[in-house]
């Protein structure tokens, strides 16, 4: 997953819930050139990007069609997520359970470009 969020108290969120549903998160600065970010969302397998919508337009024109875009701060987004159970996450909860060999987060740095 894709979290393409400015550093905010959204960020800070965004990443507790990714991390608390399992799964592994790719961080992708909004700012970074649309080249760059549909390389890391190629790359990375993404499978879903997370964003806000001050940077939504930006971010959506750098992701593959095939790639969903979910804006955390969208209101029906937010109106449907009100509506459920604010009980802790279980195991029971996710699509399999999370083992210590899973990855939490991938890091690309300046200069990864694919090459060998």
């Amino acid at each position: 997953m894709v979290v393409a969020v400015p550093r905010s108290l959204e960020s800070v969120v965004v990443l507790w819930a990714v991390v608390k549903s399992g799964a592994t998160f790719v961080p992708v600065d909004p700012g970074y050139p649309a080249e760059r970010v549909q390389f890391m969302v190629a790359d990375s397998g993404a499978v879903l990007v997370v964003t806000v919508s001050s940077v939504v337009d930006v971010v959506s024109v750098s992701c593959p069609p095939a790639v969903p875009v979910v804006v955390f701060d969208d209101a029906g987004l937010v109106s449907e997520v009100g509506g459920l159970s604010s009980r802790p996450v279980s195991y029971a909860d996710r699509v399999r359970s999370v083992e210590v060999s899973d990855a939490a987060w991938m890091i690309y740095t300046s200069g990864v470009d694919g090459a060998a």
